[in-house]
Parts: structure tokens; sequence; C-alpha cells
């Protein structure tokens, strides 16, 4: 994308988007607040889909005082993404068709903003990633936990030392299992399986919050206990190394549980981080409650209690109770949702990089197929 180009769409973004199930609807939603953003386009194969999107973003623009505009409905998502009123295209269609249709958005020019994972196969996606760096096109992963409020604070919280070493990371994701049979999610030849699909967003958090290094990863996985050929549970251990921003390494595994069986309504997940420096605990998918105890030195203390979303009292011993809430999961989500995306219009516009450039969803891809082929094969199945 010439510069020219760019300073040309900066103040206007005419945004297509590639794929209208419940996701592509929820970035809709999601980015109707942005005046800077207009919906030209709708990629689905059924009218029906196109239109139920449609109808969402145009709720949503409402509800934000700003006019829906008119949307062109288009069934083949490579179609949308050479439409000449397109001008950024969010890719949102099952797994196995996201590397093309971002290939042909960045064929076209376009900077695209890519569900995870982004491809089926790491090869896959490093090839989009090397046609967008080519083409000088900006593209990113949809890594919303990297735009986390509370993420972000124990990144910054373990880059200033006062965490110390990281000991352990665990992941618990009870999620809701009410997909039908014949859903594209539970195949793994579409899908990637629970691992590639749903996985890589917690592979991804890991390294960014500790700059860490994955290394060896196992997996097993399980078939849905009311769905027998839904491979629904899936547990993966991966080896981590890194080092302390003050010098030393360290080396930890971290496991990941994710199993999607729960009625509606009776989710529950959660974080378990240990530090040489104490504990945190994140409890929700999005995160929206952090709670720990750890020993400070009085520069983090201070720090700690200047910040507006972090209450800190005494703790046992030296230590302190910190806590922190958000008050409204789903808006936090749609606000991760934006910031990935205003990170990428504004690298579009020639200010700074992705929040979560493509390279950054291959190597968690790599981790996710490393792990569930440790299994023995696309599902891992046990």
């Amino acid at each position: 994308m010439s510069a020219a180009v760019a300073g040309e769409r900066a103040a206007s973004w005419r945004l297509g988007l590639a794929g209208a199930g419940a996701f592509g609807a929820f970035i809709l939603e999601a980015l109707a607040p942005l005046p800077e953003v207009t919906l030209a386009a709708v990629a689905a194969r059924t009218p029906a889909r196109r239109q139920a999107a449609i109808r969402r973003w145009a709720d949503a623009r409402r509800a934000a005082g700003l006019p829906a505009g008119d949307v062109a409905e288009v069934e083949d998502a490579r179609d949308l993404c050479r439409h000449p009123a397109v001008d950024v295209v969010a890719v949102a269609t099952p797994p196995d068709l996201q590397p093309e249709v971002a290939r042909a958005a960045v064929a076209a020019g376009k900077p695209v903003f890519l569900e995870k994972p982004g491809a089926l196969r790491p090869a896959d996606l490093a090839e989009v990633a090397r046609l967008a760096e080519e083409r000088g096109v900006p593209a990113a992963m949809d890594f919303v936990m990297r735009a986390s409020p509370l993420l972000e604070r124990v990144r910054s919280w373990y880059r200033a030392g006062w965490l110390g070493t990281p000991e352990r990371w665990h992941v618990e994701n009870w999620a809701g299992g009410e997909l039908p049979a014949g859903h594209w999610f539970w195949d793994p030849a579409r899908s990637g399986g629970v691992m590639v699909e749903h996985g890589v967003h917690f592979l991804d958090e890991v390294t960014w919050v500790l700059d860490a290094t994955p290394g060896p990863a196992w997996s097993r996985a399980w078939p849905h206990p009311c769905l027998p050929g839904a491979m629904a549970r899936c547990l993966a251990v991966v080896e981590y190394e890194g080092a302390l921003p003050g010098g030393g390494g360290w080396h930890l595994a971290a496991s990941f549980y994710h199993a999607f069986v729960r009625p509606e309504g009776r989710e529950h997940q959660v974080r378990e981080l240990g530090f040489r420096n104490g504990w945190l605990r994140i409890a929700g998918w999005i995160p929206e409650r952090l709670e720990g105890e750890l020993r400070l030195d009085p520069d983090g203390r201070k720090a700690l209690e200047g910040d507006p979303l972090v209450d800190v009292t005494a703790g046992p011993g030296d230590a302190v109770r910190v806590a922190a809430r958000l008050p409204d999961r789903e808006e936090a989500y749609r606000e991760m949702v934006r910031a990935g995306f205003r990170a990428l219009l504004a690298a579009a516009a020639g200010r700074g990089r992705p929040l979560a450039p493509l390279d950054a969803g291959v190597a968690a891809l790599a981790v996710a197929r490393r792990a569930v082929e440790a299994a023995g094969g696309a599902g891992g199945a046990g």
C-alpha cells in the first residue's frame, strides 16, 4: 500500500466483512461505534447470513448515533476483497478458508484483520505474511488477549521486575458446548480442532506477556460426552523459556485445558499464574477479574497503588493483596477487538505496527500443531 493511498484512507475506512457467522457479526457490533469506519460490503454464502449481519451492524450504529449506510451483499469472499468500495477486510470465515481469503485481500492491496487461527497449517499463514510483507500491506491477527487491560498489567508488572521469575501458567477453560453435531467447529479438517481453532489465543498470550519462547508441546483430546464424534475436550502442555528483565533465564511448563461441553450460562474459565514473588488468578476467558498476593518492593507497591483499576490491601506477612475487575465483560471484549482493529488502521496509515502481526499467528499456530501432532493426529484423540 502506497503512502499516498494510506494517507487518503486514514480519515475514513470502508470495511468489508468476509464471513458473517456469529463471530463475524460480533466484529461488526464491536466496530460499529468507530466513526472512522463504515461497512461497505458483507460476504457470506447465504442471503440470510449476510442480511442478519447487516441488521446487527445497523442496530449497533443506531445505538452509537451513527448512520448505518448502504452495504453491498457479496456471495464469494474473494470477490469482496476485490470490491472497489472496500478499503480494509476483516476475515471471519472458518479456519480452512481463512488463508485463501487473506491472500485475496493482500493481492488487492487491502489491509487484513484476520480471525484466529488464520490457517490450519503454519506454512499457509506464513505465506500470507510473506506476501503482505512483500507488497507492503498491513495485516494483523485478531489476538484479542493482547488488548486485555488485565493481561497488559501482568505484562507490565513482569517487565518492571515486580513479579520475579515465572514458575507456572495454567488455563482452565470450561466453555459452552451447544454447537450442533454438524457444525464446522467439530470437524478438524475445517477447524483444526480445539487446540488449533481456540487454543492459539492462549498460546500467544504466554509468549506476549512473558516475552517467552515456546518449546516442546504435547496434547491429548477426548470427545464431547453427548456428541461422540466431536473432539470437544483438549489438554495441552507446552514448555516455555525466557529471560528475566534484569538478567537470568527461566523455564516453566504451561498447561491449557479447553472443554467445549458446558451448558449455556454454566461456563467457567480461570488462569492460575505463579511467580517467585507471588501468585495471580484471572477469571474469565476474556479476562474480567484479577486477584492475587504479591511481595513487592516499595516502588512496585507505589505503582500498583497509583493504578485506578487495581485495589491494593495488606496481605499475609509482607505480601499485599491485589484485585482488579472490569465492569462489563462483553464491552471489554468489544473494546479488545476495537483496539486490535485501530492498531491495524494506524499501521495502514503509516503510524506504528499492528498489535498482533501475522508472525505472531504463525508462531502460535506452530505450537498448536506441534502439540496436536505429538498426540498422533489432527484431533489428538485419546
